[in-house]
């Protein structure tokens, strides 16, 4: 991949991992359907984005997933009983002041 692609891609996904942070920032929980709707991206770059957040270079942020009970579809939210900020992350930082 050539070096102009790969910054057109990440300008087009980056605004959807803030808006999949945003969401699970709120404190529900989220089914696949309500963060596509919400995000306005399908299930695969929502989906992606969840995994995305839980790495370092993305903030490290504590993306958690039960299945909701009586059914087979699945949750998300960020679990606030352990801590999601990492300082040295300014992205996670700036959506934490933000």
């Amino acid at each position: 991949m050539n070096r102009e692609y790969l910054e057109c891609d990440r300008r087009r996904v980056a605004p959807v991992r803030e808006r999949v942070l945003r969401c699970l920032r709120r404190g529900d929980r989220w089914t696949p359907a309500r963060l596509e709707a919400a995000c306005d991206a399908n299930w695969a770059t929502v989906s992606a984005k969840l995994r995305d957040l839980r790495k370092a270079e993305h903030g490290r942020w504590n993306v958690q997933r039960a299945r909701r009970a009586g059914s087979g579809t699945w949750e998300y939210w960020i679990d606030p009983a352990r801590p999601t900020i990492d300082e040295g992350c300014p992205e996670q930082m700036e959506m934490a002041l933000g």
